[in-house]
């Protein structure tokens, strides 16, 4: 009789286990099908599932190479859990250096370069006044055109970064949020969203590409030119 309470909460404490299991399976399950429905929207899109982490989305779209990253940032006291998504179009965007917009900096950001930027300038007109402005120089800022695209993007309360390189130009924008009960009981950071919407994306790509054409406008004029 002495074994049957011992036995009783090994087998409770085993039960437990299989349904953390089955718990971890299904949620890895919906994050490996996250970025399927947006495939379609990019030529030869690939998507490469990274096991316990969100997948990568790679391909191409209206020509240019873009990767989307989606990542969790759970780091934040008192602060619900993002699903952020990294766009990222690939290619010489014209810029003469590099140029970082965080907005609503947490110091939490380990994924952003804004700390390793040697120069912080002021925001310019239009653009929030909390938005942390690195380069790494004040002499190589884009011009106007990209000024006024990178404004209307900081216009978006779900925008986080704008980020933009000689070499590449990437958004992060807040895909998710946490659930509260899941994650204040058991600190799990959850998301309903099972599959990103591709038509919410498609509003997103055509950003990235307006923030692109910004940063180019003479390119037409060059192409032109040259015919």
């Amino acid at each position: 009789m002495d074994l049957i309470p011992p036995a009783t909460a090994l087998l409770g404490l085993l039960a437990l286990w299989l349904a953390w299991r089955r718990d971890q399976a299904a949620a890895r399950r919906q994050r490996d099908r996250f970025l399927d429905d947006c495939r379609p929207l990019f030529q030869r899109g690939t998507v490469i599932r990274g096991g316990g982490a969100y997948p990568t989305l790679r391909g191409r779209h209206r020509g240019r190479r873009i990767a989307l990253l989606p990542f969790v940032e759970a780091l934040t006291p008192r602060k619900l859990p993002s699903l952020w998504l990294a766009m990222r179009l690939d290619g010489p965007t014209g810029a003469r250096g590099t140029l970082d917009v965080l907005t609503r900096p947490l110091g939490v950001e380990f994924y952003s370069p804004s700390a390793g930027l040697p120069h912080r300038i002021d925001p310019p007109p239009g653009w929030p006044g909390e938005a942390v402005v690195k380069c790494d120089d004040p002499g190589a800022l884009p011009g106007g055109a990209a000024l006024e695209a990178i404004a209307e993007l900081l216009r978006d309360p779900l925008l986080k970064e704008v980020l933009i390189a000689p070499g590449f130009l990437r958004l992060v924008w807040q895909a998710d949020e946490g659930d509260r009960g899941g994650y204040l009981l058991f600190r799990q950071a959850r998301f309903a969203a099972g599959r990103l919407d591709p038509g919410r994306l498609g509003h997103w790509l055509d950003r990235l590409h307006a923030l692109d054409g910004a940063l180019r406008p003479a390119a037409p004029e060059r192409q032109a030119l040259r015919a």
